[in-house]
């Protein structure tokens, strides 16, 4: 934890006084260094430092690439604060007519699940990249515990993973893919 703790320093030190690259050097540094402390922050558990590094590696009208909203919605769903996270993913989903990969989509879902807004999160789970996958069949048999769809949940247990194949359904804990640079500290 202390080597991840100056690790970040260390990039935090190193972005505030580097030169400037140029061309698409300058946004493929940019977002390698955001994503691996990210990755960090993650691991730390300091979801408000994730927002605060956004700000300051892409600053108000800078364009950041339109995939770092997954960070800020991360953060976001682990600090409780749901509806920040689907507006950074509805519009994510805009920007790619709707076209969400896996892990956004089920991120998305699960921040409606979180709202409360099971019938969202339904529509959510029928895009084509969760069609079938062990993540989605979980969240939408705790949405069908929660509306009590005994026949529904029934359907789906059989191909859940056992330890959420239970009632009461359970969430799966959220969590960002592994760092392969993450895994060398």
């Amino acid at each position: 934890s202390t080597k991840l703790v100056q690790t970040a320093l260390n990039i935090q030190k190193w972005f505030a006084n580097r030169d400037t690259l140029s061309g698409f050097e300058e946004g493929e540094i940019k977002l390698e260094s955001y994503t691996l402390l990210v990755h960090i922050f993650s691991k730390l558990e300091q979801y408000e430092d994730i927002l605060s590094a956004y700000e300051t590696w892409y600053p108000a009208g800078s364009n950041p690439p339109y995939f770092t909203k997954n960070s800020l919605a991360h953060a976001y769903i682990q600090l409780g604060r749901y509806e920040l996270a689907i507006a950074e993913l509805e519009e994510l989903s805009k920007e790619l007519n709707g076209n969400l990969h896996a892990g956004s989509a089920g991120n998305l879902a699960l921040a409606y699940i979180y709202s409360a807004d099971y019938d969202k999160a339904l529509d959510t789970l029928q895009q084509a990249s969760l069609e079938g996958s062990a993540y989605g069949d979980v969240l939408k048999y705790y949405i069908f515990d929660q509306q009590n769809n005994q026949t529904k949940m029934a359907e789906l247990k059989g191909r859940l993973p056992a330890a959420f194949a239970v009632t009461p359904a359970l969430l799966p804990r959220v969590g960002i893919p592994q760092s392969p640079l993450l895994a060398k500290l």
